[in-house]
């Protein structure tokens, strides 16, 4: 977790399917009590995302909205092409991110 005066970049990694999920939200329930003072934008990371499904999708966007409600303004870089194209085959086509950016 990187931060400087206006920008908190979080590097996600590991397996984001249903059977990792559950981890998942453990390390993320734990970032976000760390972030509750972070600055504005927050930049999340995804390059080391391995494997990403539904549920994974589903557990990121609910995180990601939840910043967006606390003030933060989320921005998704270095999105993987399978999860790009993971996130195509499902039909997910609205997110609460701002922007995302490639690699």
């Amino acid at each position: 977790m990187g931060n400087n005066s206006s920008n908190l970049s979080i590097q996600l990694q590991g397996d984001w399917t249903i059977g990792g999920v559950v981890q998942q939200l453990s390390q993320l329930q734990e970032l976000s009590d760390r972030i509750h003072d972070a600055p504005p934008t927050i930049s999340v990371d995804c390059h080391g995302i391995e494997s990403i499904d539904m549920c994974g999708f589903q557990l990121l966007e609910v995180w990601l909205h939840c910043q967006q409600i606390k003030g933060h303004k989320t921005t998704v870089v270095n999105m993987p092409d399978f999860m790009r194209e993971s996130r195509q085959r499902l039909g997910i086509t609205r997110t609460s991110y701002s922007r995302e950016t490639s690699s």
